[in-house]
């Protein structure tokens, strides 16, 4: 699922993009940030940062049903948002045409607030880490800064509605407990 949403979003702001530019090698891809060493593709590049429980929608218990002979006990959706960095990670000599295209990428961003994937709508927005953070952030990512925006996407659910336990026969005042 994860992949899939930003794939989904970098095709998006690949398609706003191309508007403005044109490069035969793509102007925006799910990718990890590239490491010292490593040649720099001169495009944005969305990469996932961390994974994070939302908050706001509680903590849930599992969930237990019976009907007829058996019960049922599901576990509760995982609410959870995605930190990214979208950098644009250009060469040296490309770096004045590396901050347009983060220029336009962040034009992107502000115009398509939310999107769509699969009948789920999901929100990005802009986060302001400090420049401790950021200077982490690079760290972690091998290094070399990149001009970037760090950006949070909300609303994913993870829900696996799998049956966990059932019960096997309920019987008078006792009941059989087996696993599936």
């Amino acid at each position: 699922m994860i992949s899939l949403i930003l794939s989904t979003y970098a095709k998006l702001m690949e398609q706003y993009m191309a508007s403005f530019f044109h490069q035969p090698e793509g102007l925006v891809e799910v990718g990890a940030i590239a490491t010292q060493g490593e040649e720099e593709p001169c495009k944005i590049l969305v990469s996932l940062l961390s994974i994070e429980r939302e908050s706001t929608q509680g903590i849930s218990n599992s969930v237990a049903s019976a009907s007829g002979h058996f019960a049922t006990i599901s576990s509760p959706p995982v609410y959870a948002n995605l930190n990214i960095v979208i950098a644009a990670v250009f060469s040296d000599k490309r770096y004045k045409e590396g901050l347009s295209f983060l220029s336009q990428a962040i034009t992107f961003m502000q115009t398509t607030s939310s999107f769509m994937v699969n009948g789920n709508k999901y929100t990005i927005e802009l986060l302001s880490p400090t420049l401790q953070d950021q200077s982490n952030i690079w760290t972690q990512l091998g290094g070399k800064y990149y001009p970037s925006v760090v950006c949070k996407i909300r609303r994913l659910t993870f829900d696996s509605d799998e049956v966990k336990r059932a019960a096997i026969e309920v019987s008078g005042s006792q009941n059989n407990i087996g696993r599936i």
